[in-house]
């Protein structure tokens, strides 16, 4: 398909995904879960005549929307993107009105070759019957979007950019279909 008069743009190919996810109860006060995504994409002979990928966030230079003078690259073959990852959590509660749900993340992302690996923790404890305090951290990786670690269009030797979350929250039931939730 030709994208405008001098940009060309053709990605045939097919999507798999696999999400599977198991629990188990190890105790009263203790259950497991644990589960597998795999992504893997293959593009059968993709055809690229435009400007090499940038950024998508943050690039000051992308607030120019045009591609003139901007240089051409170009490529025509097939790529394969696999990214397999696993995740862990327990849900704890040590007693009546506290649970702790400790977890991790582990992912790999094929077209930069890297591992990453997320611990995250969340909370909640019960003030009193209609009002709990819950709060959480952790580490989140994400994948680069696939345009930008291909070789010659974009950058293969990429980071998996992350971001540390941290939450803080309260639960307020007000009647006996309204909550609150702050």
């Amino acid at each position: 398909q030709k994208a405008g008069p001098d940009l060309t743009l053709d990605v045939p190919g097919w999507d798999f995904y696999l999400r599977a996810e198991w629990r188990a109860r190890v105790a009263h006060s203790l259950r497991l879960i644990g589960g597998v995504d795999v992504q893997e994409t293959w593009v059968t002979g993709a055809t690229y005549d435009g400007p090499a990928i940038t950024q998508l966030d943050g690039d000051p230079e992308g607030l120019n929307d045009t591609v003139t003078g901007k240089q051409h690259v170009q490529f025509d073959r097939g790529y394969q993107f696999f990214r397999p990852g696993a995740y862990v959590e327990a849900i704890w509660q040590p007693v009546a009105r506290l649970s702790l749900v400790p977890g991790a993340r582990v992912d790999y992302i094929g077209d930069i070759e890297r591992w990453t690996f997320d611990p995250r923790l969340t909370a909640r404890y019960e003030l009193s019957p209609t009002t709990a305090l819950k709060g959480g951290v952790g580490l989140f990786h994400q994948a680069p979007d696939y345009a930008e670690t291909i070789p010659n269009v974009g950058n293969p030797h990429l980071e998996a950019p992350y971001a540390i979350h941290y939450s803080l929250g309260v639960e307020q039931i007000v009647r006996e279909r309204l909550k609150l939730t702050l």
